[in-house]
């Protein structure tokens, strides 16, 4: 699970996906994407808030349509709330 800026900039988050892939079948999230969250030209306040008016909820939401059974999550900033 990303963190408040989603993929972004997630490349430290594929060297975390490519070290993770030889012990787990990874699936990464972009809780922007979950939360339905435009991350673009906006300012960090501007995602945070976002995130704490339904945002949360909405990706939790939305990550249990996609995760139909219990699973090991590891997510960043944000990504670790809504897990």
């Amino acid at each position: 699970m990303s963190d408040l800026f989603g993929g972004k900039n997630s490349d430290w988050e594929k060297l975390y996906t490519e070290i993770l892939q030889s012990k787990f079948d990874v699936q990464y999230y972009d809780v922007c994407a979950l939360a339905d969250i435009s991350s673009e030209s906006v300012s960090e306040l501007n995602i945070h808030n976002q995130f704490l008016n339904g945002g949360i909820e909405k990706a939790v939401e939305n990550l249990l349509k996609l995760e139909k059974k219990e699973t090991t999550v590891l997510g960043f900033s944000i990504g670790g709330t809504i897990a």
